[in-house]
């Protein structure tokens, strides 16, 4: 299970399942109080409230995204 303190686009939870080395991966938002929208850096361009609402530079979700899978990798 992977814990976000914030909303994550759904492309992101993808990306991390599919990065995954473990057979299920849960990827569960909210946890330990939502901070901020988690866009993809992408959805900066297009604009709305989830960037608007957001808290990070654009590039943050990727690379939120690489560390988890690095270690995801490492505990497995």
């Amino acid at each position: 299970m992977v814990f976000a303190p914030f909303e994550l686009y759904s492309e992101l939870g993808e990306m991390i399942k599919e990065g995954s080395p473990f057979p299920t991966t849960f990827v569960c938002c909210y946890a330990n109080r939502a901070f901020s929208y988690m866009p993809t850096k992408p959805a900066f361009s297009h604009g709305g409230y989830g960037p608007a609402k957001c808290r990070f530079e654009p590039g943050t979700a990727e690379q939120v995204v690489a560390e988890l899978d690095r270690l995801l990798k490492e505990m497995r």
